[in-house]
């Protein structure tokens, strides 16, 4: 009976310490596992950490780079702008004052001698080949006035055509070199422009052609120009470019 007591004491002890060991052992394995869990997540946290970081910067460098890009393209803009407009401009008045540049008549002179004179005070320069020209023609002042002053005007027209023509050309050119910066509504605009100006300057140039167009829209139009590019001008675009 003895004996018995005590294996069974002896099992009891195996039982007590089998539970205590095992449950040791899955204490040391839960918290094995729970630390390599949270070292995992930390590690992954760490990364996504500086992941976002490294996401922010490159956002920030490429938002830096928009913004850098932007002000160079809006810096041209303002730039060329005011050049597009003063060309059209210069270029509208110098077709409409065509007529009135160039032609002289006896109600505007005295004598032949007041014909250089007179078209230095319109503001016209005249080089020395056209100048000469006209000396020339005055020439037939004494013998036929009208004959002589027809000459001159003629003339003179057909040198400022010449300047006209140089500035229409030059004024395009312009316009297509730098199409890039205009926005979508002024290209709109000046794609009907100039082809009027180049249209009212042949109707000047012959008043006798069919080409009709109306000065008077062509004016309007460069005046609706006008308008649209100091609005562009004077507010920001911080969204889509126009």
């Amino acid at each position: 009976m003895m004996l018995q007591q005590i294996l069974n004491h002896i099992d009891f002890q195996n039982v007590l310490i089998s539970i205590f060991t095992s449950g040791v052992v899955t204490l040391l394995i839960q918290s094995f596992v729970k630390g390599g869990i949270n070292n995992y997540f930390n590690k992954k946290m760490v990364k996504f950490k500086d992941d976002i970081a490294q996401l922010s910067e490159e956002r920030k460098l490429d938002f830096d780079r928009k913004i850098h890009d932007f002000s160079l393209y809006s810096t041209k803009r303002h730039e060329l702008y005011p050049i597009l407009f003063r060309n059209i401009y210069k270029t509208n008045k110098s077709i409409v004052n065509l007529e009135l540049m160039s032609q002289i008549s006896r109600g505007s002179i005295n004598s032949k001698y007041e014909v250089i004179s007179y078209y230095e005070i319109m503001h016209f320069e005249l080089e020395e080949e056209l100048k000469n020209k006209i000396i020339n023609h005055l020439e037939l002042w004494d013998s036929d006035v009208d004959k002589c002053l027809e000459k001159i005007s003629s003339e003179v027209k057909n040198n400022l055509c010449k300047k006209v023509s140089i500035e229409l050309k030059e004024t395009n050119e312009f316009f297509e070199q730098n199409i890039l910066f205009f926005s979508d509504a002024a290209v709109k605009k000046l794609e009907l422009l100039m082809p009027a100006l180049s249209l009212l300057y042949l109707q000047k140039l012959d008043e006798s052609s069919e080409i009709r167009i109306d000065e008077d829209k062509v004016q309007n139009d460069i005046s609706s120009l006008e308008e649209l590019l100091k609005s562009e001008l004077s507010k920001g675009d911080y969204g889509k470019q126009n």
